[in-house]
């Protein structure tokens, strides 16, 4: 199934099959509560190992789908443990799961400029809510916002986070919420051409994509530098 979002409401489509084949989509429109789902949507991520379980990111709202986009369910930042209020945009949503382990979600809330607030969270569901809080996690810069998030697909661990000042930065225990430990990522010096340092250029995009072995290449999109890709 796939998701799209227009016009501040929700569609969805389970018509097609993936890879696309000739076919005629039938557009649907998502439902929370019985009603349509209305509002300003900014981000959307579905699980790797699940196509059914989707994650939508509002004005001061989270959403969760586990029917491909059909149904939606708020998860109630304003009342979860990270008490989030005040007109945040969520958005730079990124999904792991490995097999049928719970799927963790990782995003941020627009903060601005440098010299804004660090804010980048988790979420993930093995039978309860519960919620990570990484923005105070040690080896990451606290007084600017996140440009990107990505995590490995299949290893919730494993967080790469882009930071408004240009540094790019990497945890090998994200899952441990205020307690994991993050480090400046260096990518491999033998790529060429080489990928700029941390200190110059700001990625706003980033991606983990199978390398075809087993590995993963970050990919990482600038604003008017272009596009590079390393070894992870």
């Amino acid at each position: 199934s796939h998701s799209d979002l227009s016009g501040g409401q929700v569609f969805y489509s389970n018509t097609c099959p993936v890879p696309p084949a000739t076919c005629t989509v039938s557009w649907s429109a998502g439902q929370a509560g019985g009603t349509d789902l209305l509002g300003n949507f900014y981000s959307i991520a579905t699980s790797p190992a699940d196509s059914n379980l989707l994650y939508l990111g509002g004005f001061d709202t989270l959403h969760k789908s586990t029917d491909g986009g059909a149904n939606w369910v708020d998860l109630n930042l304003s009342m979860s443990s990270l008490a989030l209020m005040g007109g945040q945009k969520v958005e730079r949503l990124t999904v792991a799961q490995n097999g049928t382990d719970p799927a963790y979600l990782y995003f941020a809330l627009t903060g601005g400029s440098p010299g804004g607030p660090t804010a980048l969270y988790g979420y993930f569901n093995d039978g309860t809510a519960n919620w990570l809080d990484l923005s105070a996690a040690s080896g990451l810069p606290t007084n600017e916002p996140a440009l990107a998030v990505a995590v490995q697909p299949n290893a919730p661990d494993k967080l790469l986070v882009s930071m408004a000042s240009g540094g790019v930065y990497v945890s090998e225990d994200a899952t441990q919420g205020n307690t994991a430990t993050f480090a400046a990522y260096n990518a491999d010096s033998s790529v060429s051409p080489p990928v700029p340092t941390a200190a110059q250029i700001r990625f706003h995009a980033l991606h983990l994509l199978s390398d075809g072995s087993g590995g993963f290449d970050v990919l990482g999109g600038s604003h008017g530098r272009g596009v590079y890709r390393s070894p992870f």
